[in-house]
């Protein structure tokens, strides 16, 4: 997991806040002297799914999917504070806050159903719509299953602690060699719970990236090209690939215990490969051993 820095001035975050001041401005009605549709639904998304994804270095902010925003789109805009947290939750409202991105000079509690008859013109902005509380998220959707698993729609409105705002966070999220993820001291145990991201297919993935950091030298044997382009995608060459070929890498991967022989035996189909060609934010990882 990564640390997502929202308090560190630079062009991306000025563009996307001046978006949502623009949105805001446009809604005042100044005859009624108050804004007229300011609200989550009306506001213009397609910046912020890129501009996000670009703040994020192409991420999930949670299962640490890679996001597309055009074709075949699979990303969501994230309220780290719930859209429709009540105005009276204050003391879930205290937790998040207790992250600075989420401190009440930022982002403020807001019932989307009031009217608002006061100018913003600076923070602390409605946390429907303040750029703090937007991250980018994956649906949690994959082909070989019917429902969302994992992530902002697995999530829903329960608390979770947005990990991606602790500088420190990729030292206390740990994966293990298991495909499992989990924290120091289990401290996000409930958090990591809540967002499904031990479902069985995202360890499943997980668990092939493993394997494969193991065994690169071996793999110029059925896929020479590799070696010759490094920084693309593994598992797209691998996708390009004979069965005979993906047969022989899911042997490998077996025969050091990387994945199961039911698991190999799943490699056969190329559902999973694809699948796993998202994730390749795993390549650089190192597993802990259990």
């Amino acid at each position: 997991m990564q640390y997502i820095d929202k308090l560190t001035d630079s062009s991306l975050a000025t563009s996307l806040k001046e978006h949502i001041q623009g949105f805001i401005e446009a809604q005042w009605h100044e005859e009624d002297k108050r804004y007229v549709n300011l609200s989550y639904d009306a506001l213009p998304k397609q910046a912020l799914y890129e501009g996000l994804t670009e703040e994020q270095h192409g991420f999930c902010c949670y299962c640490m999917r890679s996001l597309t925003v055009t074709e075949k789109k699979n990303v969501t805009l994230e309220h780290v504070i719930p859209h429709k947290l009540p105005i009276t939750a204050m003391e879930e409202l205290a937790r998040y806050q207790a992250y600075a991105p989420l401190h009440k000079t930022l982002v403020q509690l807001t019932n989307p159903k009031r009217p608002i008859t006061t100018k913003i013109t600076e923070a602390p902005y409605p946390h429907f719509i303040a750029y703090e509380n937007l991250v980018a998220s994956c649906d949690g959707k994959f082909p070989n299953k019917k429902s969302s698993i994992c992530c902002n729609n697995k999530r829903g409105d329960e608390y979770v602690d947005p990990l991606f705002y602790i500088e420190t966070i990729s030292e206390e999220i740990i994966y293990f060699s298991s495909g499992t993820v989990g924290s120091k001291h289990d401290t996000y145990k409930e958090t990591i719970d809540t967002l499904g991201l031990n479902d069985l297919t995202l360890k499943f993935i997980r668990k092939i990236w493993f394997g494969l950091n193991n065994i690169e030298d071996k793999l110029h044997k059925c896929i020479p090209k590799f070696y010759s382009d490094p920084e693309t995608n593994i598992i797209t060459y691998i996708l390009t690939s004979t069965e005979d070929q993906r047969g022989y890498i899911a042997d490998k991967l077996a025969g050091i215990g990387a994945i199961t022989d039911e698991e190999k035996d799943n490699l056969k189909q190329t559902i999973y490969w694809k699948i796993a060609e998202d994730f390749f934010w795993f390549a650089g990882v190192t597993p802990v051993s259990l």
